[in-house]
C-alpha cells in the first residue's frame, strides 16, 4: 500500500468516527447512575432491570463486565498484611571448646 492511499484511507477513517454521536458503549451513557445504585448496595441484577426501565436491553452478566472492564479499580490479592519479617540476630561466635548442644529430631524426642 502506497503512503498517498494510507494517507486517504486514514483521513475517511477519522472523518467517519468524528461523526460518531454515541459513546462506544450504551453503559458509558448510565455510568452514573450505575456507580450509584451500586454504592447503595445493588446486585447486578437490579441494576439491569432498572436500565430496562431507561429503555436498555441488556442482561446484569453484561452490566457487571462493563463494570469490570471500564470502571471497577483493582481488587487487591489478598486482605491479609504479610506478616512481618523475623528478627534476626546477628550471629555469635562460638568458643571453640563448648560441645554443640544434642540434635533434636522430629518431633523434639531425644534418640
Amino acid at each position: 500500500m502506497d503512503s498517498g492511499n494510507k494517507e486517504k484511507l486514514l483521513a475517511e477513517l477519522r472523518a467517519e468516527l468524528a461523526g460518531r454521536t454515541r459513546p462506544v458503549s450504551r453503559l458509558a451513557e448510565h455510568r452514573d447512575l450505575i456507580a450509584d445504585m451500586r454504592k447503595e448496595g445493588a446486585a447486578w441484577r437490579t441494576v439491569a432491570k432498572y436500565l430496562r426501565k431507561a429503555g436498555l436491553t441488556i442482561s446484569a452478566e453484561a452490566v457487571r463486565a462493563y463494570w469490570q472492564r471500564h470502571e471497577a479499580r483493582p481488587r487487591p490479592h489478598s486482605r491479609r498484611q504479610p506478616p512481618p519479617p523475623p528478627e534476626t540476630k546477628p550471629a555469635e561466635p562460638t568458643p571453640t571448646g563448648e560441645t554443640k548442644p544434642k540434635r533434636k529430631y522430629r518431633f523434639n524426642l531425644d534418640v
